[in-house]
């Protein structure tokens, strides 16, 4: 494979350089931390009146995650299923973004400030350990350490986490990705350490990225498989005997992983309500591709189906292809390191990884300035292949920035590196070199390159740098709501709540989160099997139940009254049909939320039914002791069928 100074780092000198002074780490680590806190500015870390991105679907979600790893753990119930939603059939969870390795970090947090503190906090902790894991792997390969520091930055801090640090936790915690690659150098090209030992820390690590996002590992055991393929073209005289030295080490790296993921790896694929089949369509796949241009250009790109039908939220999914977006500084400036610095082994292999990531992320057809066209691309041959063919293609935009951000560390390393030797022989071809330098030529040989490599790297990160902080959203928790829940309910009761909840009304969910689990939901957001195969991310609500929403929707608004014959209809259906609903749920509450500026219209059409609200309060109805039974002569003298 390549030789020792080409991709595995510096020379002898160097390396004892890059281990001794402990000040910068100290430093950097200090300026990422902070960072990490301005990314949200002005919202505190431990806020739990705020809530990171909006205040409907991803983000309650992942609160609702948080909670129930240390609820499950400390009650006693199964990490990986619940039917603490989606009532009674449950969730398998394993097939979810559960992340149970961040709900066990935060489980001190999660348990004294609640989950929306703890997923707060956790989202600045991913961006500075991400940033921290990448500056301390990159000095592997630099001698001046605000070389790593500017790779870490770019990393920690770059679009992709600009844009899932709105949402998804599991995704900008990426700080396992930078030791992978150093597991996988020390165990194939430098060879000075263990193998048994790096493999087992190389097992380790995949394990715990698996229990934090199994998608991020999927994607870098492909480009990690690539990266092997393409050192053992580039080195075929060295395979045999690397692949020797590195055999123990793999298969320690194989076995170590095996045992801890094996249950939740069989969970996964054969456990409780696990889904079957690919989850993405393939003739949607390529509705999550990035586009040809969005390394240099900002921009949001609202497909269609290709069936030229409407998609979602009035017509059309709205898709941020900015997520590989660089710049067209930094990507100037990374075009030149790897020209100029292609003969340096670690360069070319970064650049030709990123290029290969960044064709990944275009996905199965090529997207030019949001049009979609013909021409096939390569990850049309991954569509089929079992774990890859429910691949979001644009999510390749983390690993491009993993490569860019290495292209960009070795290259300052380099440039700075070039510059002072280019003073120096400056000051030899003048005949000064004899002669004691002055103070300002001092100053001279050792700022300036430095002050020229920290300026490229200003100017290439500084586009990426104008799109934070990332946003957050206010929370009005209904604390008299989740309190009366919690009094009223048995322990593990079922709560009904109109509207059901789904993707865009689970609000419900955060309540029970924060009110650690002490009732169940009818309904749910998650990824559940659905029907016909593959999978589903809502359970839709039955038709009499879609009425109820619907009819309770428009008397909330003030667009139907009680005196309406159509309002007649519907109150007189529900009455006939919902009890036996609730009888199938073995419901204890009913929540109606919010009510609209008429709660009395509400009142008057779930009345048969329910009978007088139990409470309440400022924006919601409440009735416990629902009945499942219901003497038909309450709906009324209607005679003929029911509506």
């Amino acid at each position: 494979m390549a030789t020792h100074s080409q991709v595995s780092g510096p020379d002898r000198a160097t390396r004892s350089h890059a281990r001794g002074p402990f000040l910068p780490v100290v430093f950097a680590v200090a300026i990422y931390c902070l960072l990490a806190l301005l990314a949200y500015w002005p919202v505190p870390p431990l806020d739990a009146s705020h809530i990171i991105g909006r205040t409907t679907g991803d983000p309650f979600l992942f609160a609702w995650f948080l909670a129930w790893t240390p609820f499950a753990v400390l009650h006693g119930h199964n990490v990986l299923f619940t039917n603490y939603f989606n009532y009674p059939n449950g969730v398998n969870l394993a097939a979810n973004t559960l992340m149970p390795l961040m709900g066990l970090l935060g489980l001190p947090l999660t348990r004294a400030f609640g989950p929306v503190a703890s997923l707060n906090f956790l989202m600045r902790v991913a961006f500075a350990s991400s940033a921290i894991s990448m500056c301390l792997v990159l000095r592997s390969w630099t001698r001046w350490w605000p070389a790593a520091f500017f790779g870490g930055l770019l990393y920690g801090f770059s679009q992709f986490m600009w844009g899932q640090g709105q949402a998804h936790l599991s995704l900008a915690f990426v700080a396992i990705p930078p030791l992978l690659l150093w597991c996988l150098n020390e165990l194939l090209v430098r060879q000075k350490r263990s193998p048994a030992r790096v493999g087992l820390l190389l097992g380790l690590l995949c394990a715990a990225q698996f229990l934090v996002d199994m998608e991020i590992l999927s994607d870098c055991v492909l480009l990690g498989v690539i990266c092997v393929l393409l050192l053992a073209v580039t080195h075929r005289s060295e395979v045999v005997s690397r692949a020797r030295k590195a055999a123990p080490g793999l298969l320690t790296a194989t076995v170590s992983f095996s045992l801890l993921a094996a249950y939740p790896i069989w969970f996964l694929v054969a456990g409780p309500r696990h889904v079957s089949g690919s989850i993405i369509p393939i003739w949607t796949s390529s509705q999550y591709s990035a586009d040809l241009f969005g390394p240099i250009s900002y921009v949001a790109h609202a497909f269609t189906r290709q069936d030229g039908k409407p998609w979602l939220f009035g017509g059309k999914l709205l898709h941020v292809g900015a997520a590989d977006y660089l710049g067209i500084p930094l990507t100037v400036v990374t075009l030149m390191f790897v020209l100029v610095w292609r003969r340096v082994g670690i360069v070319r292999l970064a650049g030709a990884l990123a290029l290969v990531a960044f064709v990944l992320s275009l996905g199965p057809h090529l997207y030019v300035d949001g049009t979609r066209t013909n021409f096939p691309l390569p990850a049309i041959l991954l569509t089929h292949v079992p774990l890859l063919n429910d691949t979001v293609w644009d999510r390749f935009a983390l690993p491009i920035t993993f490569f860019v951000a290495i292209v960009l560390a070795v290259g300052l390393d380099r440039l700075r590196g070039f510059l002072r030797q280019e003073l120096r022989s400056g000051r030899a071809r003048h005949g000064t070199r004899t002669r004691r330098a002055s103070p300002a030529e001092r100053l001279l040989l050792g700022a300036l390159p430095s002050m020229v490599c920290v300026g490229v790297a200003a100017v290439s990160l500084y586009p990426s740098a104008t799109k934070y902080p990332v946003p957050s959203s206010k929370i009005t928790w209904p604390t008299q709501l989740v309190t009366s829940l919690r009094r009223s309910v048995p322990s593990g009761g079922v709560v009904f709540t109109f509207p059901y909840v789904v993707s865009a009304t689970d609000a419900p969910m955060a309540w029970q989160a924060i009110d650690q689990m002490s009732f169940r939901l009818v309904g749910g957001y998650a990824l559940f099997p659905a029907p016909g195969g593959g999978g589903a991310l809502e359970v839709f609500p039955t038709p009499t139940v879609q009425d109820v929403e619907t009819t309770i929707a428009a008397a909330g608004k003030g667009t139907l009254t009680s005196s309406s014959p159509f309002f007649a209809r519907r109150a007189k259906r529900t009455c006939y049909e919902l009890p036996a609903i609730l009888r199938e749920y073995s419901v204890e509450a009913v929540v109606v939320w919010p009510t609209g500026p008429d709660p009395g219209v509400v009142t008057q059409f779930l009345e048969p039914v329910l009978g007088l609200p139990s409470k309440r309060f400022a924006h919601a109805l409440v009735w416990y002791n629902v009945p499942h039974e219901l003497e038909q002569s309450r709906c009324g003298t209607y005679r003929g069928p029911v509506p």
